[in-house]
């Protein structure tokens, strides 16, 4: 059966991801590096649930155009730049700082 849950995961604190468990099986999980190694080490998730993604390389999921930039928040924070076919876009921030 194939999933239509995508998630990302902009880092790792514990209200971004709160109900992540050793037991995810639920979808993909879109992140950096270093926060699919946090969530392993410190939660037992099993690594292939995570699409590690590079900062400012765009990537396709289907149609639409993903792009992670860097948060200046923590240790592999990103905003996510989401764009449509439609030429709309939103821009997700998790946290961020200036």
């Amino acid at each position: 059966k194939k999933s239509h849950s995508i998630y990302f995961l902009t880092h790792f604190h514990s209200d971004h991801y709160c109900g992540l468990t050793k037991t995810f099986n639920y979808g993909k999980i879109y992140c950096t590096e270093a926060t699919a190694k946090l969530s392993q080490y410190k939660l037992g998730v099993n690594k292939n649930v995570f699409e590690i993604k590079e900062l400012e390389k765009p990537f396709f999921i289907d149609d639409i155009k993903v792009i992670f930039m860097d948060a200046n928040h923590c240790p592999g924070a990103v905003i996510v730049l989401i764009e449509f076919p439609n030429g709309e876009s939103i821009l997700h921030t998790g946290d961020f700082r200036f």
